[in-house]
């Protein structure tokens, strides 16, 4: 839907900045979030996961490389180019803790540089753009 608005507003090549999914982090309750108020670093979850219409689906290693699957197909088809957020996980967050997953989970490889799925994931779809 954005890539269509994007197009009958501007017209222009499209490049997707920042983009990502990540890899940790439990997802808070419907009835917990409160719009404009929760502070995610405070509560150490997600108010969001990836919505799919029948389920959420969670932050793990495995939904990260899915996710990066499924939305290269489409950055892939409607966009000049992309910058995927971020090479490796950080140990801590940007809030400075250790346990909290908000800024920490995002990377291609984790903290010790072993490779996630999600180095394979983004892999195999720039394979398949060069097809």
């Amino acid at each position: 839907e954005t890539f269509d608005w994007l197009d009958e507003l501007a017209g222009l090549p499209v490049i997707v900045l920042e983009w990502g999914y990540s890899s940790a982090g439990d997802i808070m309750r419907p009835e917990d979030v409160i719009p404009n108020e929760i502070d995610n670093h405070e509560q150490k979850k997600w108010c969001f996961g990836w919505e799919t219409g029948d389920e959420v689906l969670p932050h793990t290693f495995e939904m990260q490389g899915r996710y990066i699957t499924e939305a290269m197909e489409i950055i892939g088809e409607r966009a000049v180019g992309q910058y995927y957020y971020h090479w490796k996980d950080s140990q801590k967050c940007s809030c400075g803790e250790d346990d909290c997953p908000m800024e920490a989970n995002w990377g291609f490889v984790d903290v010790n540089g072993g490779l996630k799925p999600s180095y394979y994931a983004m892999r195999d779809a720039i394979a398949q753009m060069k097809r």
